[in-house]
């Protein structure tokens, strides 16, 4: 089975979906029934080679040349995406988020599903461009033969909008977020010993200013000392300017430190040495950060979404997300720092590379007519 994963967007650094389409590649590339992965990004997505294990003789890179604008990469969905994989004769075309590729008889569409952002969170997107984020979302998802949610939450969320005809096609598979075999090292010229972490982009869902905040609330308190840092990992975006007011108007500029692009072996070291890690969230599909912190066995305080109880179980101490009140996530931190986490690897072997590379291949048999096996996470809606 020959699968080409389509990972051309706009991001110029590793971001959730990135990574996504990343481990998707390795987690495929490990399963005897799958011949040949074509991964597909854009000239200016270099950093995919990085993300990328290079063994498997099985993967291979396909480099687009096109404009980065909005314009040129729809365009490129719509006719350069299906000309490449009609001519590489691929049976399953991937796409790693929903874009606007045309339904065609040649191969068959699968679609991951992270959120439902467009409808549950607008003003990520700003208006009137969320409408044409909607448009886009319905056409991906109309003209996909399988939908992938990345979690119960994202399939419950697309029951509420969609009809029944997107419903029978929609199962869950999780994110594969793979324990790290990289050798830590501490970043350069790093002088925190002792740090609070968050792993999260720059926007509105992410919540910052809570995380700030709370952050205050716990140095005021005494929870953590005046020299304890937060340490806040992600790409700058909409709501990165208004961040920085925020630290400076709290008298917080020297203890926040606000990162991006780390190597793989450098945010895996600040994984292990945070003190606490938190997840103050609104909306979220999925949340690769916090299995990372699992693994990596930290303290975790988030938010009580479901989808993150979904994902951190008794494991995680949560706050409730509606009150968004700085004191009652600094209680749960607390709580953290003096019980700890009690979570175990078995918890997160149904985001190992062998889990979800099993569930789809599942998914793509049942596709093409192959030989279906059973898959322990691919659940049909």
């Amino acid at each position: 089975m020959h699968v080409a994963i389509a990972a051309l967007s706009r991001f110029t650094s590793p971001s959730g979906i990135c990574r996504h389409a990343a481990n998707l590649a390795q987690s495929l590339a490990l399963r005897q029934e799958i011949d040949r992965v074509t991964f597909i990004s854009g000239d200016w997505q270099r950093y995919y080679y990085d993300l990328i294990a290079h063994e498997s003789p099985k993967l291979e890179f396909r480099t687009v040349r096109i404009q980065n604008s909005s314009v040129a990469r729809n365009r490129w969905f719509l006719y350069g995406l299906p000309r490449i994989v009609r001519s590489m004769e691929a049976g399953i075309l991937h796409l790693s988020f929903p874009l606007p590729s045309p339904r065609t008889p040649e191969y068959k569409t699968v679609v991951t599903l992270h959120d439902l952002y467009p409808y549950d969170c607008p003003e990520v997107f700003g208006f009137p461009n969320v409408y044409f984020n909607r448009m886009a979302l319905r056409r991906s998802l109309a003209n996909s033969d399988a939908i992938a949610c990345v979690s119960s939450t994202t399939l419950e969320r697309l029951n509420q909008h969609f009809s029944a005809r997107e419903q029978a096609k929609a199962v869950v598979i999780p994110n594969s977020v793979p324990e790290s075999k990289a050798e830590t090292r501490m970043p350069d010229r790093w002088n925190t010993p002792e740090f609070v972490l968050m792993v999260a982009q720059h926007r509105h869902n992410k919540n910052l200013p809570l995380a700030v905040q709370s952050f205050a609330v716990m140095v005021k308190r005494k929870l953590v000392s005046r020299t304890t840092a937060l340490v806040i990992v992600g790409c700058s975006g909409p709501e990165t300017p208004r961040l920085r007011q925020q630290i400076e108007a709290l008298g917080l500029s020297g203890n926040v430190i606000l990162l991006q692009s780390l190597p793989e072996s450098e945010l895996q070291w600040i994984y292990q040495h945070c003190k606490l890690f938190l997840v103050t969230s609104r909306y979220e599909g999925f949340c690769l950060p916090l299995v990372e912190a699992l693994r990596a066995g930290c303290n975790v305080v988030c938010a009580g979404l479901p989808v993150l109880r979904e994902i951190g179980g008794e494991s995680c101490f949560y706050f409730d997300p509606a009150t968004a009140d700085p004191g009652e996530v600094t209680n749960a931190a607390s709580q953290a720092l003096t019980k700890g986490n009690s979570h175990t690897a078995a918890d997160l072997q149904r985001f190992s590379f062998e889990a979800v590379g099993e569930a789809y291949v599942h998914l793509y048999q049942s596709l093409t007519g192959g030989n279906v096996q059973p898959a322990r996470e691919c659940v049909r809606a």
